[in-house]
């Protein structure tokens, strides 16, 4: 009876309404910034902001915008502007309001017995009417994640993990409290901790390995540094939506039958999940980037230019564009004693997913009865890189673009650039085009036993047949054998040697193995 008790208390001193508000003033922010930057200019050059210096015409400029007459002619000149700034406030107060509405009804569930103490909201990425997911400290200490979407698939895997540490896992994998609400859940918070031995990093890796032949049966893609927390000896998933990956009908006219052939080779293969080091771009120094679950090391930049404010406070600024160094997540172990190299490791990766592997084959039929309980689970359906969305979502804001509704739906035109060779594609366009106006990233998805690609409001999308996760999950349970865990453990073992190559950790050694026989130890 937590949240009754506690009633109003439970938001105490504003802390929900404070700091919910402030993801929407940093998004009102970059919506207007570089139309504020054009008129910044045009001032300056009509001589509008009089004598001084830099930062007094800057401070005129702004004091302009107090008067009702100045920002009446702004919104006049920039009406799409003004329609999407409405669009992020209605936006901003639907969801603000359905979250405190569902920690009052789930207070109890939870284990909340104090008020809200923090509330860091906005994380990620805008989804289906302007949902990210938030997490919460409580006075307690009691820190959890709020997700916005259903969470079935999340607690069906960590029944999975205790189904496997049941059949003898050498090293039992951790869990999380997961608390599904169909259109909304909430998880456990995990913090990352370092690792206290060089054993334990043996134990973590060992760990990694065997999430990664999980990982492997179910299909799973995505999952990038971002979707992994280091915390001691246990290597965490923190966002499964991506698990029981549907086939999308897709063939890229632009490569060749063997590329194609390869891609499908790959797709069916471990290097699908991005959980083992690989490139993901090239810089342009040429270097090859990896954000990878077992790479992403430290100080990356971003894979293209991002454009940033430039004399903040002064009658000069401006936006210009450069290379952003990406935050690091906290995918990656903090060695107690000496630098990680994560070749040193690579024996313990494949001692892990070996393990796991065999448990799959000897196993085979009664996990196959186990699988079933994500039948009818929602994932996410990766339609284009979210980098793409977010470039065109980005680019969307020049001033050019807002003075014209027709414009600025011209330039959402750029979603039909590969029409030509992902025909297949073209369906999903008026979804995305919806969801762009929407200030959201595009998303899909479809139930683990269903063909339908659902767009973010759960219709249909028309003319796309996928093939139902669970019948791809099911039939490479059955394939799984000695061929197969040959070539997946040939992967593993050169994927992680090319990548410690890479990073110049290794003097000598040999990066691929020879693939003789099987390969099994």
């Amino acid at each position: 009876m937590a949240g009754r008790r506690l009633g109003g208390a439970l938001f105490g001193d504003g802390v929900f309404l404070e700091q919910a508000f402030r993801p929407l003033t940093e998004l009102l922010h970059r919506l207007v910034a570089r139309t504020a930057v054009v008129e910044l200019r045009a001032a300056r050059d009509a001589g509008a902001l009089g004598e001084g210096g830099s930062e007094e015409r800057f401070r005129r400029f702004v004091a302009a915008y107090e008067h009702a007459e100045t920002r009446a002619r702004l919104l006049e000149r920039y009406p799409v502007l003004v329609r999407q700034i409405a669009v992020a406030v209605r936006n901003w107060v639907r969801t603000s309001a359905l979250l405190a509405e569902r920690l009052v009804a789930d207070a109890d569930a939870l284990g909340v017995t104090s008020p809200l103490a923090e509330l860091h909201s906005g994380l990620g990425d805008r989804h289906r009417g302007g949902f990210t997911v938030c997490r919460l400290r409580f006075h307690d200490g009691l820190q959890i994640m709020y997700k916005p979407r259903s969470l079935a698939v999340d607690a069906h895997f960590q029944q999975l993990v205790r189904w496997f540490d049941d059949q003898g896992a050498s090293r039992p994998l951790r869990t999380l409290k997961v608390l599904d609400r169909g259109e909304y859940g909430w998880v456990e918070y995990v913090r990352p901790r370092q690792c206290e031995s060089r054993e334990a990093l043996r134990d973590l890796y060992h760990r990694q390995g065997f999430l990664l032949a999980l990982l492997h049966l179910l299909r799973a893609t995505d999952f990038h540094a971002e979707n992994l927390i280091a915390a001691g000896d246990q290597p965490v998933l923190v966002d499964l939506e991506s698990l029981l990956a549907p086939e999308l009908p897709l063939r890229d006219t632009r490569v060749t039958p063997v590329e194609h052939a390869m891609g499908q080779l790959t797709i069916a293969s471990v290097l699908a999940i991005g959980l083992l080091p690989q490139p993901a771009w090239t810089a342009e120094d040429g270097t090859l980037v990896d954000v990878s679950g077992m790479g992403h090391p430290t100080g990356l930049n971003t894979p293209m230019p991002v454009p940033f404010l430039v004399d903040l406070g002064k009658d000069t600024m401006r936006i210009e564009l450069a290379h952003k160094t990406m935050e690091t997540p906290d995918h990656r172990p903090v060695a107690p004693d000496a630098p990680l190299d994560l070749n040193e490791f690579r024996e313990d990766v494949l001692d892990g997913f070996t393990e796991a592997y065999r448990i799959c084959e000897r196993e085979r039929e009664a996990l196959a009865g186990v699988l079933e309980m994500f039948r009818g689970d929602r994932v996410r359906v990766i339609v284009r890189p979210t980098i793409l969305y977010e470039a065109i979502l980005r680019t969307a804001f020049h001033p050019t673009l807002l003075g014209d509704g027709a414009d600025r739906d011209r330039h959402f035109d750029a979603l039909w650039r590969e029409s030509p060779y992902l025909p297949a594609l073209d369906p999903c366009i008026a979804a995305e085009r919806r969801d762009l106006w929407n200030n959201d990233v595009p998303s899909f998805s479809a139930a683990t036993d269903g063909d339908a690609l659902l767009d973010s409001v759960d219709e249909p999308v028309p003319g796309i047949s996928l093939r139902p996760a669970m019948d791809s999950v099911l039939e490479r349970l059955r394939t799984l054998g000695p061929d197969d865990y040959a070539r997946q453990r040939w992967l593993v073992h050169g994927t992680i040697g090319l990548a410690a190559a890479n990073n110049h950790s290794l003097q000598g050694h040999a990066v691929l193995p020879a693939r003789t026989g099987h390969g099994r130890s």
